[in-house]
């Protein structure tokens, strides 16, 4: 999906330059889902570290930590990627504000799904360190 949203991202910019009126709809509206749809898979594979965490032998909770952590900078970067997208989107006309307003919940969303694997991550990781001590 990151190879796609790519190569969306450099046709949206050819037809940017190429086209007085700017890339098409159906272009503006690709820039967002793919990264959205992005951002979704990534928050999914996200939550399942926090879940399998607690199940997994003490030899690989590091990995699981490591994982979790390419994750969640993946996930961020999706969702910056978003933003960015969604701030370039408002000012298309033809951008209902509905459509806008849904995407932008979408990506609150997603923002809050990151966090609370996050706060999860880190009370399992203070968990631990508490019983060491």
């Amino acid at each position: 999906m990151a190879d796609e949203d790519a190569s969306l991202y450099a046709d949206f910019m050819k037809q940017a330059r190429q086209n007085d009126g700017g890339p098409d709809d159906k272009l503006r509206r690709q820039t967002r889902e793919v990264p959205l749809q992005l951002a979704r898979e990534l928050a999914q594979a996200l939550a399942l570290t926090t879940d399998l965490r607690p199940l997994v032998h003490r030899s690989v909770i590091s990995d699981i930590d490591a994982g979790a952590a390419l994750l969640q900078g993946a996930l961020q970067a999706a969702l910056i990627t978003l933003a960015s997208n969604l701030g370039s989107s408002d000012q298309d006309q033809n951008d209902t504000d509905s459509q806008t307003a849904e995407l932008w919940t979408a990506w609150q969303e997603l923002q809050d799904q990151r966090q609370q694997a996050l706060a999860q991550l880190s009370e399992y990781q203070e968990a631990e360190r508490s019983d060491r001590q």
